[in-house]
């Protein structure tokens, strides 16, 4: 199928990459070229990859405020691809992990590949069409003894996680509330991304072993996936509490951020009181969360989970549920036995203690 051109000779390189990538039908939005961040600034009303689009005059009309622009694309459903992104740069062991994977389990399939301007590689699949989910997962792929019928590990040099998962380092999935940068971008310094496929190569289905460690059931909670959680009720109630959260995030955010100020709907927390760089806020909207810092989408149990003092995905819901004034029961919560007796808050109390001594460091940090 032929597109007709958008772009023409005298636009700026980044501006032709993102018109001829919207006129194959790829949703786009403009990234620093120095920062790979979102250009539109939340304060100007930016909202991330939530602002892809295939519209040509609105990528012109970004492109004429932001010429050095590269390419941001959404993955996930939204756009049928999940990308396994191989990180390679100096210190980093991606190569490395992805050898030990293929080794292991078999070949990646021809798809399409892009790589990166650090010269690393983007694998781009189809993203599951039977309701399965990709949450996004950085630096590491975490790996359950199920993932073998034997429930044996095989012998290679994987590390070990503190719940007894093997992890395969600097290997990021960018799936549902994720994006990546298209080929074609050119960064400031020069250095671009690149397609590294055979012309005409199209994402390909991945492999069940690969798809076994990245996919999530329907509604399945992303984070129990990642924490092993074995105590957690009906994926359902999952999402149901999910849901409510982000239709009442006065509820619960400022419990969580206390240094969180009003933005658009919902809050935004400054990179200066997270104790993070520049442009490394967490914005929570109706809409969806999205983390700057780590460029991921987030669900509320997300956030509880890493920002509180939620030991699992059930803790982290039913607090939520007792911070929204909701009978977790209304919501399909099933395994009543391991909610802790009385209110929640006995768990994780308001405002959440940070259990983790980086996060604890860097809010103590923001302050001073």
């Amino acid at each position: 199928m032929t597109h007709p051109r958008e772009d023409t000779p005298t636009d700026p390189p980044n501006l032709q990459v993102a018109l001829a990538h919207a006129a194959s039908g790829r949703p786009v939005f403009p990234c620093s070229a120095k920062t790979k961040h979102p250009a539109i600034s939340k304060e100007a009303g930016g909202r991330g990859f939530l602002d892809a689009t295939t519209d040509a005059k609105q990528i012109r009309e970004w492109w004429s405020r932001y010429p050095s622009a590269i390419v941001g694309m959404p993955t996930g459903a939204k756009t049928g691809v999940w990308v396994l992104d191989v990180d390679v740069k100096p210190g980093q062991r991606g190569a490395e992990s992805l050898a030990l994977l293929t080794e292991t389990f078999g070949p990646l399939p021809e798809t399409l590949v892009c790589r990166t301007a650090s010269g690393g590689r983007h694998f781009f699949f189809v993203h599951p069409r039977d309701g399965r989910r990709i949450p996004n997962k950085g630096s590491r792929l975490g790996i359950g003894h199920e993932t073998w019928g034997d429930g044996a590990y095989p012998e290679v040099p994987f590390e070990r996680a503190p719940n007894g998962q093997m992890v395969t380092p600097d290997l990021d999935v960018r799936g549902d509330g994720g994006y990546v940068i298209l080929a074609g971008s050119i960064m400031l310094d020069g250095r671009a991304y690149e397609w590294a496929s055979v012309d005409g190569a199209k994402a390909a289905p991945a492999p069940e072993w690969l798809a076994a460690l990245v996919t999530v059931e329907p509604d399945a909670p992303r984070m129990a996936a990642v924490r092993g959680d074995a105590s957690v009720p009906d994926g359902s109630f999952f999402a149901k509490v999910n849901a409510k959260a982000l239709g009442n995030l006065q509820a619960w955010v400022p419990a969580v951020f206390p240094a969180a100020v009003p933005y658009h709907a919902g809050f935004r927390v400054s990179s200066k009181a997270l104790g993070r760089a520049l442009e490394e806020d967490i914005s929570l909207v109706p809409e969806g969360i999205m983390d700057f810092g780590e460029e991921l989408g987030k669900t509320p149990i997300d956030i509880v989970l890493e920002w509180g003092n939620a030991a699992k995905a059930a803790d982290a819901a039913v607090w939520l549920c007792d911070r929204l004034g909701v009978d977790p029961a209304a919501l399909g919560w099933r395994d009543r036995s391991a909610r802790p007796s009385g209110r929640h808050e006995e768990v994780v109390p308001p405002p959440l203690r940070l259990k983790r001594g980086r996060h604890r460091n860097r809010l103590q940090g923001g302050r001073n």
